[in-house]
């Protein structure tokens, strides 16, 4: 019986993770790049996790 469990398949990546307003044009601010989100969470706080890949 092995003692430790094999590696996982995918490396583990590290994350941020911040918050932001969505603004009437539809989008957020992350960085000083603006990424577009569904018009319904206009005016709402919304949770970004954000890795060197993807926002």
């Amino acid at each position: 019986m092995p003692l430790l469990a094999p590696l996982p398949a995918t490396p583990f990546e590290l994350a941020e993770r911040k918050q932001a307003t969505v603004q009437f044009n539809y989008h957020i601010a992350i960085d000083k790049m603006y990424y577009s989100v569904p018009y319904q969470y206009i005016k709402n706080k919304v949770g970004v996790r954000i890795t060197d890949t993807t926002v």
